[in-house]
């Protein structure tokens, strides 16, 4: 009969120093599963402008949360937050406005904030244009200019009592590639452990308004300068114009709801057959009877619809827009090949 293995024998000295040595271990690993760092929540930023939106996406990407409070397609110049859209800025620790004066309700937005909150007006750091103000057009009219006094891009003063800067500022490729490093700024400043992931998404961003900027260029380039005369609904392309010299003949005002004189229609009528403008570009919510009127009165053709105040579920980030946008204009102004 074989013998059994035996078991070794241990003390009660020797269990006690195995259940040590046993505890000892889980004491580390516990140790070191209780050291590692857990990932900060994602900032939550809330955007009262598309552009502003995908600015902050770009930059921030999934270390941000962006509360949309104007969508695309919507009209910034005529909304007004409604009581729910106050009550969901009250998840955000930052709230991003364009500025110069686009957003009449800001006066609201504050007095809804609470002490850690700050409202962001991005469009006051950055350059303007001066918007064109009323008394430009009361002037003599028998010069060889015609119409309103030219000031700035515009080559017709439209009507309206407009001050300050143009609010359009989105549309100077320059100004958002601007806007990004302020927005990255205001990041930094509330989470400054992620200061590098939110600059690496600034500089790429900056980077790929960079290749933006030079497709532009080259495609207006197919556009002989004295044909570069931008004749749209309302007064939102100054920024633009200035850019990419354009001069720009609004038909309406500083915004699609102001409704022009008679007698400052006439005078845009007077500018595009003196000046020979190719085409009328109608926007996306303006008035389509006074655009209508025009092209009877002139028989200039229709362009595209451009998008002056918001990207579009059809082109639904700020690159989308501009590239829209310049293709429309080239596809109407540029000469056939």
């Amino acid at each position: 009969m074989m013998n059994a293995k035996r078991i070794p024998f241990l003390s009660r000295a020797g269990l006690a120093a195995l259940a040590a040595c046993a505890g000892l271990a889980c004491g580390r690993v516990a140790a070191a599963e209780a050291v590692v760092p857990t990932a900060p929540a994602p900032l939550v930023v809330a955007s009262l402008n598309p552009i502003l939106t995908d600015i902050a996406r770009q930059v921030g990407g999934d270390a941000v949360t962006v509360i949309e409070i104007l969508k695309p397609g919507e009209n910034p110049h005529s909304f007004t937050p409604a009581p729910d859209d106050l009550r969901r800025m009250q998840e955000a620790v930052l709230i991003l406005a364009a500025g110069k004066g686009l957003e009449r309700y800001l006066d609201d937005v504050r007095g809804s904030l609470t002490a850690t909150q700050r409202l962001i007006e991005v469009g006051q750091h950055l350059p303007g244009l001066p918007a064109p103000a009323a008394h430009d057009h009361d002037h003599d009219h028998s010069g060889d200019q015609g119409g309103g006094a030219a000031r700035g891009p515009y080559l017709i003063c439209p009507d309206g009592d407009m001050v300050g800067d143009d609010p359009h500022w989105w549309q100077s490729i320059a100004n958002v590639q601007r806007a990004a490093r302020i927005v990255a700024t205001a990041f930094v400043q509330e989470q400054p452990g992620r200061a590098a992931e939110f600059r690496r998404g600034q500089i790429a961003y900056v980077a790929q308004l960079d290749l933006l900027t030079s497709w532009v260029r080259q495609e207006v380039a197919r556009i002989p300068p004295d044909g570069r005369k931008l004749a749209t609904a309302h007064a939102a392309f100054s920024y633009f114009c200035s850019a990419y010299g354009f001069q720009a003949v609004p038909i309406q005002g500083l915004t699609a709801e102001q409704e022009p004189s008679p007698v400052y229609l006439r005078e845009v009528v007077d500018t595009i057959r003196r000046e020979h403008v190719r085409a009328i570009f109608p926007e996306v919510g303006t008035n389509p009877k006074i655009l209508e009127n025009m092209v009877r009165e002139t028989g200039v053709r229709v362009g595209g619809r451009l998008l002056a105040g918001t990207p579009a579920p059809e082109a639904p980030t700020y690159e989308d827009m501009m590239r829209y946008n310049v293709a429309t204009i080239v596809k109407a102004l540029a000469p056939a090949p």
